[in-house]
């Protein structure tokens, strides 16, 4: 049981340190085509990846769907100055943009880390149902043992008898 836990988290391990690289890579190679200003090929390499992937991938701080559904550089927005608008209300306009956009990137954090909260209770859940069976099965055979069903001593017993009774029958 500890061995198959053991190799279930190298399993993990591996399987997030090559999600990593591969996330790291995405996101220089969309950079890159950020910088060159090449929207459609960030949209293929968005519906490549699928839109779950893509959310989880590419960097949400300078990504936005419009609503024809492609993906745009995302920067955040200042207020306009308008006449007659104070240096305090300008303040507070920014302040009260930049709250929203901190807001907007900590709900994706909480929507990924129930993602993983949910993926990991999954993965809990079938290592307990699998201890569960194997524990069923244990018992089984030590209430058979117990009951002289099973186990060597009751297979000797048996050998036993069958000679015994093959005695009988030659007499």
């Amino acid at each position: 049981m500890a061995a198959e836990m053991d190799e279930l988290r190298l399993r993990e391990r591996e399987l997030a340190e090559s999600n990593a690289v591969h996330s790291r890579a995405i996101r220089t190679f969309v950079r890159a085509l950020m910088e060159r200003g090449e929207v459609d090929r960030i949209d293929k390499v968005a519906k490549h990846l699928g839109d779950a992937a893509a959310t989880d991938t590419l960097p949400k701080y300078c990504l936005e769907r419009t609503h024809t559904g492609a993906l745009v550089e995302r920067t955040r927005r200042k207020p306009r100055r308008r006449p007659g608008k104070g240096d305090a209300e300008v303040a507070i306009a920014r302040r009260v943009a930049e709250a929203r956009f901190e807001r907007e990137r900590v709900g994706a954090a909480l929507i990924a880390a129930a993602n993983a909260e949910k993926e990991l209770e999954t993965v809990v859940e079938e290592a307990a149902r699998r201890a569960r069976k194997e524990c069923e099965r244990f018992l089984a055979a030590c209430v058979e043992d117990a009951a002289g069903l099973g186990g060597e001593e009751a297979e000797a017993k048996k050998e036993a008898e069958a000679k015994k009774e093959a005695e009988a029958k030659k007499e």
